[in-house]
């Protein structure tokens, strides 16, 4: 009996050391699986780390050459506003330089014109009638009759010793009236020609015949302008010939007088009197 006793005690004592074996070995295997994770996550968490850590230094690396290549585009683009300003500096030199070149050459190439009032030589004007009496010698010019019904005729001269060589392009050349006397209806127009008495006063041997240049209907009022081609040919010829005057002569056509023993025609002043031109030295 005690026996049994014995036995059954030490049955019982091994089954509790079973037990307490087997639970201790069932805490070890849950706590390894655990500790197995928790090492496994440390280590994924590490590897994660150094991931991250690689790719912020990738980011990093990308960004500073993205950088590097926005610099390099930026000093790309400095060297290429750089020459493209140096290319339009050129440019405007070259054009500057052109417009200077082409202005030296139409300086030299080009003639200048210039304008003048031809100065007139009072001394050697006036009028004078057809018989040589009287003679109005440095006065002003007078065409048409007088009291004693004489044909009269005006002349003016003009001193062109400075238009040596010069080429005239136009020329004019105006009466403006100072008076006009009696009736001078019955003639039919005013006449003007060109001829040369010399640098000396009028005289009974200036009234010769003289070339045509035009004639103009008789104005009313004794004010009229010339300036067709003739005169520019005359004025041109004399030019040409080494004149040293232009000279003209105005008369009334259609008649010599009236006969009505009065003034009939028009008075003019030689400062009444303009030849303009436009000529090329």
């Amino acid at each position: 009996m005690k026996k049994n006793k014995a036995y059954i005690l030490i049955i019982l004592l091994t089954t509790i050391f079973v037990f307490g074996i087997a639970a201790i070995c069932n805490q070890c295997i849950a706590i390894t699986p655990a500790t197995t994770v928790n090492t496994s996550l440390t280590a994924d968490t590490s590897i994660n780390n150094e991931t991250t850590a690689t790719i912020a230094e990738s980011v990093e690396t990308t960004a500073t050459i993205a950088e590097s290549v926005e610099t390099t585009a930026t000093i790309a683009e400095s060297v290429e506003t750089t020459t493209n300003a140096k290319e339009t500096a050129s440019e405007e030199s070259k054009s500057e330089t052109t417009e200077l070149e082409l202005s030296v050459i139409t300086a030299e190439t080009l003639p200048v014109t210039l304008n003048l009032d031809v100065p007139k030589v009072i001394a050697e004007g006036g009028y004078i009638a057809q018989d040589g009496t009287p003679i109005n010698a440095g006065g002003c010019l007078y065409a048409g009759d007088n009291d004693t019904n004489e044909f009269i005729v005006g002349f003016i001269s003009f001193d062109i010793t400075g238009l040596a060589n010069a080429t005239i392009q136009n020329s004019s050349l105006t009466f403006n009236v100072k008076q006009k006397l009696g009736d001078p209806s019955f003639y039919a127009a005013i006449y003007i020609s060109d001829l040369f008495w010399g640098a000396v006063p009028i005289s009974v041997n200036s009234i010769i015949v003289g070339n045509y240049i035009e004639s103009v209907g008789l104005p009313s009022d004794g004010i009229f302008t010339i300036d067709n081609a003739a005169l520019r040919t005359a004025l041109q010829a004399s030019i040409d010939a080494g004149r040293p005057r232009f000279q003209i002569a105005v008369s009334l056509f259609g008649g010599t007088s009236d006969n009505d023993n009065s003034w009939d025609g028009f008075e003019w002043d030689q400062g009444g009197i303009t030849l303009s031109i436009t000529y090329t030295p």
